[in-house]
């Protein structure tokens, strides 16, 4: 008991030791008794609706651009919702329910921590130190609209180390299992018996990323011990709406964020109405599918509209994410558009680096960021306290004080020999201005500025959104971006003639809490189809009476047939909680090959049936890369193919040089993925999957 004793707990990520350097630490270390300690207080408050019983465990995790966390829930109901527990707000002195998304780990890649206490301890490493440690922070990959995400994508460390995102994902997802695992069974009855399989995790990931990114997501989940049936994947723009349509339906004395006052509005009434207009959604649909014209709904480019329109608009701190859905006649919602753009809160902090740079000389900043990370950190965490209380209200002061730590002030004395006085009295700006208390003064105004490039791209976003599809009425504001005044300030100076704005208590959490709402309800969805029929080109026997001469080729003297289209999955056809298709394929190169491409087609309509992959409508649609095994791993394959039935899927290659790789299709509301081994040895190969797969759900009300 002694030993259980000596350990405190750091809820800002890591466990250590009072009074010395904490040693590496794995993210078990995270022990019940640290977070009994811990959440002594937490544990009167109820975890359970009174009088309910545990009907499950839902765990939520985001790993965010600039924050994470996770939140949970034993029962289904929207106000049993928690997110993770922290004691100490951070050093910005905002609240927040999040981590920053800041990972480190030591020489060899072994986990350290993560979040407050990763940042705080590498930041207090002499230089020459962090050479042997592996620091990252807003590792998340930026996703344009031609960006590509896969396995083998690399993420660089602070002392210039790249290693795979997915390594630096599995780190994550055990970090925040291990520690939402400690708080559940603190929380639990006592006698409760809590495993990780026993619990359904939920994974949200940005609505625009590509399909590689999703696969990479999973297979980190999946390496870090996720059971595969019990990890979902769901997009953001998805849990977003699961958290606006749990609030908008409970009654206005409480809900998700718990407490009165839950929507923010620059409008009187707005959440009643749209309770209302959700309520009336049937009778208002019934009436306009009575109606003999429908030349409005024509003109607002929905024809056919059935239901209210809706635009949730998710801002993030690196990501934008933008999703109409329409409630319907049933009580149902449908996203009918979605759209991503990497752009959010972190674009201010760099306008405000930029900023730093033109007052004090670009030098001066990096020699400081360099050499004294502590007190640069220090400076970020002042200006983000302000950037989210900004407000262009007349009400609010003229200027914004940011203190300048005095690491900075006394080492700009050295390095320029003149005072941080001097230098802001010399950018001659009249908005920026230094006080004797040691503050940088910034006017609102002048503040403004840094969030203009990015708020107008967001505008601009929302602006075209609205153009395609006019009939939404309804705007609902979430993301930690969404907390920012001048962000709700120009939003409701565009649009609040157009649509009714409603922003949740706390919009930080719709992500998390909307994830966890949303695994309660994986059987609300009636059906998954595939929209268009999906297959493989191969080599077919060649026979004369039905292949055409043009496709024929000769190898080994057998005639084969060449583009013969074979269909993995029909259009429409019913793919049920998943469904599972096996091909094999052959890999010719022996030990000199290390990876197999395949390249997957789709009809380019749902009606198409198609014989060969080079029919009109017939187009590529992405590709599976198998990464092969080793040259050894190789070589035993090679040895054991005499006891396996090779079947020849191209005629080509000397019998005992090729290798024949299992490859299974999984087709799911997530999309495709591939799990392959090798047909000899049953060891696992590595499939990278890039293929884009459309699949139509139709689900039951949401609650």
């Amino acid at each position: 008991s002694g030993a259980l004793i000596s350990v405190g707990i750091d809820t800002c990520g890591g466990v250590g030791g009072e009074g010395e350097r904490p040693a590496t630490f794995s993210a078990s270390s995270l022990t019940t008794y640290a977070y009994k300690k811990a959440l002594t207080p937490y544990l009167f408050e109820p975890l359970l609706p009174e009088g309910n019983r545990i009907l499950g465990i839902v765990v939520a995790i985001d790993i965010g651009s600039t924050c994470s966390g996770y939140a949970y829930s034993l029962h289904p109901d929207p106000e049993s919702v928690r997110t993770m527990h922290l004691i100490e707000k951070g050093y910005t002195g905002v609240k927040s329910h999040k981590i920053p998304s800041a990972l480190l780990l030591d020489s060899r890649h072994n986990f350290h921590s993560f979040g407050y206490r990763a940042r705080e301890f590498y930041y207090q490493l002499a230089r020459r130190e962090t050479r042997d440690w592996l620091f990252f922070e807003g590792f998340k990959p930026r996703v344009g609209p031609n960006s590509k995400l896969s396995h083998s994508c690399m993420v660089t460390a602070a002392n210039g180390v790249s290693i795979p995102l997915l390594e630096v994902m599995r780190h994550c997802f055990a970090f925040f299992r291990e520690r939402a695992l400690s708080e559940l069974r603190v929380l639990l009855p006592a006698g409760f018996q809590l495993r990780s399989r026993d619990i359904h995790w939920v994974l949200p990931v940005p609505s625009h990323w590509p399909v590689g990114g999703l696969d990479l997501v999973r297979r980190a989940a999946l390496e870090t011990g996720f059971a595969e049936q019990k990890t979902r994947l769901i997009s953001e723009a998805e849990a977003a709406a699961a958290f606006c349509s749990a609030e908008l339906l409970i009654g206005s004395g409480g809900g998700v964020g718990g407490g009165n006052g839950l929507w923010w509005s620059c409008q009187p009434q707005v959440v009643e109405w749209v309770r209302k207009n959700r309520q009336e959604a049937r009778s208002l649909t019934s009436a306009t599918s009575n109606s003999n014209d429908n030349e409005a709904n024509r003109e607002n480019g929905d024809e056919g509209f059935e239901g209210v329109l809706e635009l949730i608009v998710d801002c993030g701190g690196a990501t934008t994410n933008l999703a109409v859905q329409r409630w319907d006649r049933k009580g149902e919602y449908k996203f009918i558009a979605q759209r991503g753009m990497s752009s959010g809160s972190t674009e201010v902090d760099d306008a405000f680096a930029k900023l730093l740079n033109d007052i004090f000389d670009r030098e001066f900043v990096f020699a400081f960021r360099s050499q004294c990370p502590l007190g640069y950190l220090e400076l970020l965490n002042a200006f983000e306290s302000r950037k989210q209380i900004c407000s262009l209200s007349r009400d609010s002061a003229a200027f914004l004080n940011i203190p300048l730590p005095f690491s900075m002030i006394s080492f700009h004395k050295e390095f320029k020999s003149y005072g941080v006085d001097q230098a802001i009295r010399d950018f001659a700006d009249p908005e920026i201005l230094w006080t004797s208390q040691g503050m940088l003064k910034i006017s609102r105004e002048r503040m403004a500025q840094l969030f203009c490039p990015t708020v107008n791209r967001i505008l601009r976003q929302i602006g075209e959104l609205l153009e395609a599809h006019r009939g939404i009425q309804v705007l609902l504001l979430v993301g930690g971006f969404s907390k920012s005044e001048i962000l709700r300030h120009e939003l409701v100076l565009a649009f609040e003639k157009k649509l009714r704005i409603l922003i949740p208590h706390n919009p930080d959490t719709a992500i998390l809490k909307g994830a966890v709402i949303r695994g309660w309800h994986p059987l609300n969805v009636l059906s998954h189809k595939t929209k268009y029929t999906y297959g493989l080109s191969v080599l077919r026997r060649h026979d004369p009476e039905i292949h055409p001469m043009e496709k024929r080729i000769t190898r080994n003297g057998r005639d084969w047939c060449l583009d013969v289209f074979d269909p993995l999955v029909l259009a429409n056809q019913e793919l049920g909680e998943e469904t599972r298709i096996t091909r094999q394929f052959t890999a010719s190169g022996g030990q000199q090959q290390d990876h197999l491409t395949v390249t997957v087609f789709r009809t380019t309509s749902e009606d198409v049936a198609a014989r060969f992959t080079t029919d009109p409508g017939v187009v590529a649609c992405g590709t599976v890369q198998f990464n092969l095994a080793s040259a050894a791993n190789a070589e035993e394959s090679n040895r054991g193919q005499s006891t396996v039935r090779k079947a020849n899927n191209d005629g080509a290659g000397n019998v005992a040089h090729r290798r024949m790789i299992d490859a299974t299709f999984v087709f799911s509301s997530d999309g495709l993925r591939v799990v392959a081994q090798d047909a000899a040895t049953q060891k696992a190969i590595s499939a990278d999957c890039n293929v884009d797969v459309e699949i139509d759900i139709e689900e039951s009300p949401l609650i």
